[in-house]
């Protein structure tokens, strides 16, 4: 599925997070201090880092993630402010312990 990935590197989890009228993919990978990576836009993914910023992973987890209506998040691309584009930064993920959840609605 991943064919980047060396024998020792451990498969990444993903999955989706139900967020208000949306379900956002993420995908993370590693150990240590997490990293949240932010993909550009207006029409790209998180698959731009890979595979390159999978070699972190030795040292830190990494939290990849669709926006809202891009590659596989479900949802309404709407256009936003400035201030509203910086408040939905993250779009409703959260880390508590090791885990990712998504924000109640």
């Amino acid at each position: 599925m991943y064919p980047h990935f060396q024998s020792d590197q451990p498969a990444p989890l993903d999955g989706y997070l139900p967020v208000e009228n949306a379900r956002l993919y993420y995908r993370a990978i590693g150990q240590g201090q997490p990293i949240l990576l932010l993909h550009g836009g207006p029409d790209f993914d998180h698959n731009y880092f890979l595979p390159d910023m999978d070699r972190l992973s030795d040292s830190f987890r990494l939290i990849y993630y669709d926006q809202r209506g891009r590659g596989k998040s479900s949802g309404i691309r709407i256009n936003l402010t400035k201030w509203n584009w910086m408040l939905r930064r993250g779009e409703g993920v959260e880390r508590r312990g090791e885990g990712l959840y998504g924000r109640p609605s």
